[in-house]
């Protein structure tokens, strides 16, 4: 695992030093398909955009202010909402977003639900679902 660390001023915003700094570690080490964790402001479009169009894959929450959740349920037809505060976070899975069916029963769980953890797994994600929504809950692990 590569760490990277930046100090900046406090009286700037961080956002844009995401996409240098994914690029100084792409010159330091090679791999297809990588992760890259972050904190909220990770989440800005412009960064998981260029994540993304490297062929790499990107975790983080998103943020509580800006329109990074309402961008990610106006554009897939299965996400019914996004909420999160600090590290958790939550996708509510729909069949349709107009009605907002849920994609799984209360206290239950439907094929597609267990399609998508098996997938998620098998790409190496673990991820918590409950229901009809993924839990995205990273570890704290403080030494």
């Amino acid at each position: 695992m590569l760490l990277v660390t930046q100090v900046v001023a406090g009286n700037q915003a961080d956002d844009p030093f995401y996409v240098p700094a994914i690029d100084r570690v792409l010159q330091i080490i090679y791999g297809v398909e990588l992760l890259f964790v972050g904190d909220c402001k990770m989440s800005a479009l412009p960064t998981r955009a260029h994540i993304h169009r490297l062929g790499h894959h990107y975790l983080c929450t998103l943020a509580q202010s800006g329109k990074t959740g309402e961008e990610m349920s106006e554009t897939h037809p299965s996400v019914g909402d996004v909420r999160s505060i600090g590290l958790f976070g939550v996708l509510e899975l729909v069949r349709d977003r107009r009605t907002r069916q849920p994609m799984a029963p209360f206290n239950g769980t439907s094929p597609e639900m267990e399609t998508l953890c098996k997938t998620l797994l098998d790409h190496g994600l673990f991820i918590s679902t409950h229901w009809h929504t993924i839990l995205i809950v990273p570890p704290l692990i403080i030494t």
